[in-house]
C-alpha cells in the first residue's frame, strides 16, 4: 500500500483555485493525489477558505482543529490585546494565561505544555522576535504572505464593494506644532485629555466615502442643545472615555449592512484585528476581513494616507478660525481654547469632503486591496500644497509649525479592549487629570458665551457664531449649512487679508 499523501494548506487552496477555474476532481487527482482526498477537500472548501483567511496552518500539512476550542480562542483573543497594546509576549506567557484561563473556564485536565504552545502558535502563525522600537512590530514577511493571498480573498468583489474601516484620535483644538506632540505623549502615558475624540472612517477601493462615525465623551453637549443629533452630518455616539467600543461598532456595523441589504450590494469589509471589532451581529450583505496582527502600517489603506490627508484639512480649517479672530491682544493658543466640539463637527465635514476619490483608490492600490490589476504606486500622492499651506496658516497664526506632529496623534489610543483586571492594572496608568484644565461647565460656557471682537470682521464672525449657536431651534437644515459657508468664506477673507499685508509689510524693506 502506498504511503498517504498530505496536503499542506496552501496546495488545497491551489486545488480550490482550479477546481474553480473549471478543473474536475479527476484531472486535479492526477495533478496532486487521491480522488478521495480531492472529492474532501472541495466539500469542506468553505473551512478550508476560513482557515485561509485567518492565516492557520501556514505551512502544516496535518491540520487538525483544536481540542481546547474555547481555550484556545480565549487565549487567541488576550494574545491580539496585549500585543495591540505593544507589550512584548513570550511563551510562558502565553503558557501561564492560558492555564489561568483553563482554570476560570473550569477546563480540567488542560495542560499548557511545550507541546501545546508550539501547536498554538503555529496554528496562529505566531512568532517570538526582539522588538526594536515601532518596525519591528511589522513582519515584512506576513506581509507579503498577505498580498499573496490577497487575489483569492478579493475574487468575486469589485472594487465598488471593497472597503475598509478604521479608527484615529483627533485632539480638535491642538495646533499643529509641538503642542500636538505633547499631548499624544500624555495620552500614551494614561492621561485621557479632554479634548480628545475618536473618528471611524468607511471608504471603498472606488473612492466611495461613509459618513464620518464621531465619538465624544458627553452625549449632548451645550452647543447642541435643541438639535436632531440624527443630522449632524456624522453618526453621533459618545461613553466617558471617548473610545470606540464593541457595542458602538456593532451598532454600525448592522447599520452599514441594513444599508447594503438595501442596495442589494454584497461587500467586503478590511478591518484591523483591533479587540473593540469584536462583535456579535448575524450579518447579511457584509463579510469581514481581518488584517494580521500589527500589520496596519503596511496593509490598510487609511493608514496609507488617507486618514492623514483628513487631518491636514482639518488643521488647515482650525487655523483659518483662529487666525480670523486674532486681534494683536490674543494668542492662537488662547483662541484655540475656545473651539467647540460644534466647530469640530463641522469641519469634520468640511475636511472630509475634500479628500477626492484619487487619494483614496491610490491608497488601496499601494496596499494591494484592489480588484484592478494595476502596479502599486510608492508615490501616492503629493503632500507638498498641503504642508505650505500649513506652514503659511501657521506663520500667520504666530506659531511654528511641526509636520511630526500628525504622526504623534495617530499613536494615540481610540478604542477600549475590556481586559481582565491583572492586564488593567499592568497595561493602564490612568493619572489624575491636571489642574490646570478647564472644566466641562467652563468650556461650554467659554463656547457658548464668546465675547464680541472689537474689529468690524472679527464682530460679523461672532455675530455669525451667534447665529450658528441660536439655530438650535432651526429645523431646516439648509439654513444651518448656508451659515457655516458663510463663517467659512469670511475666515478664508480674513486669512486672505492678512497674508496680503504681511506680503505688503516685507516689500518695504529693500535687499542690501
Amino acid at each position: 500500500m502506498s504511503k498517504r499523501v498530505f496536503l499542506n494548506l496552501e496546495q488545497r487552496i491551489e486545488i480550490l483555485r482550479q477546481h474553480e477555474n473549471g478543473k474536475s476532481a479527476r484531472k486535479l487527482a492526477e495533478l496532486f493525489y487521491g480522488r478521495t482526498q480531492i472529492n474532501k477537500i472541495i466539500k469542506e472548501k468553505d473551512l478550508i477558505l476560513k482557515d485561509y483567511e485567518d492565516f492557520k496552518f501556514h505551512g502544516v500539512k496535518r491540520m487538525r482543529h483544536e481540542k481546547y476550542v474555547d481555550i484556545n480562542e480565549a487565549v487567541l483573543e488576550w494574545f491580539k490585546t496585549v500585543r495591540a497594546k505593544k507589550i512584548p509576549v513570550s511563551g510562558p506567557m502565553i503558557q501561564h494565561k492560558a492555564k489561568e484561563l483553563a482554570d476560570a473556564l473550569g477546563i480540567e485536565n488542560f495542560s499548557a505544555s511545550n507541546g501545546w504552545l508550539d501547536r498554538f502558535r503555529i496554528r496562529n502563525n505566531i512568532t517570538f522576535r526582539s522588538l526594536c522600537g515601532e518596525a519591528a512590530d511589522v513582519d515584512s514577511s506576513l506581509c507579503e504572505d498577505w498580498q499573496e493571498r490577497l487575489p483569492l480573498l478579493l475574487a468575486g468583489y469589485d472594487d465598488e464593494d471593497i472597503f475598509n474601516m478604521d479608527e484615529t484620535a483627533l485632539f480638535f483644538r491642538a495646533l499643529p506644532n509641538k503642542s500636538m506632540i505633547q499631548k499624544s505623549e500624555e495620552a500614551r502615558g494614561g492621561k485621557i485629555p479632554k479634548e480628545r475624540l475618536t473618528i471611524s472612517f468607511c471608504v471603498s477601493a472606488a473612492g466611495e466615502k461613509e459618513k464620518p462615525l464621531v465619538i465624544w465623551r458627553c452625549q449632548r453637549p451645550r452647543c447642541f442643545k435643541g438639535k436632531d443629533l440624527n443630522r449632524l452630518g456624522v453618526s453621533w455616539y459618545a461613553n466617558k472615555k471617548a473610545w470606540m467600543t464593541s457595542s458602538i461598532f456593532e451598532e454600525w456595523l448592522v447599520n452599514f449592512d441594513k444599508k447594503m441589504r438595501n442596495q442589494a450590494r454584497k461587500v467586503l469589509l478590511v478591518l484591523d484585528n483591533a479587540t473593540c471589532h469584536a462583535h456579535g451581529a448575524q450579518l447579511k450583505n457584509v463579510k469581514l476581513l481581518f488584517l494580521p496582527p500589527n500589520t496596519t502600517s503596511k496593509l490598510q489603506p487609511l493608514d496609507h494616507g488617507v486618514i492623514k490627508c483628513f487631518k491636514k484639512e482639518y488643521r488647515q480649517c482650525a487655523l483659518r478660525y483662529i487666525i480670523a479672530r486674532m486681534d494683536g491682544c490674543k494668542s492662537a493658543s488662547e483662541l484655540s481654547k475656545k473651539i467647540s466640539i460644534g466647530d469640530a463637527v463641522d469641519w469634520i465635514k468640511t475636511s472630509w469632503k475634500k479628500i477626492g476619490q484619487e487619494v483614496i483608490t491610490k491608497c488601496f492600490v499601494s496596499c494591494g486591496i484592489s480588484s484592478r490589476e494595476v502596479e502599486r504606486q510608492l508615490d501616492l500622492f503629493d503632500e507638498s500644497t498641503a504642508e505650505d499651506q500649513l506652514a503659511e496658516l501657521s506663520k500667520l497664526a504666530g506659531i511654528e509649525y511641526d509636520p511630526e506632529s500628525f504622526q504623534h496623534e495617530e499613536a494615540v489610543e481610540c478604542f477600549d479592549d475590556y481586559s481582565a483586571d491583572w492586564e488593567e492594572r499592568l497595561l493602564v496608568n490612568e493619572s489624575a487629570e491636571g489642574s490646570n484644565s478647564v472644566s466641562d461647565e467652563e468650556f461650554s460656557d467659554m463656547v457658548c458665551n464668546r465675547q464680541q471682537a472689537k474689529l468690524s470682521t472679527q464682530a460679523t464672525l461672532g455675530k455669525i457664531d451667534e447665529l450658528i449657536g441660536n439655530s438650535n431651534a432651526m429645523t431646516n437644515e439648509s439654513v444651518t449649512n448656508l451659515l457655516f459657508k458663510l463663517k467659512n468664506e469670511l475666515e478664508r477673507i480674513v486669512v486672505s487679508e492678512k497674508n496680503l499685508k504681511q506680503s505688503q509689510i516685507v516689500s518695504f524693506f529693500q535687499k542690501i
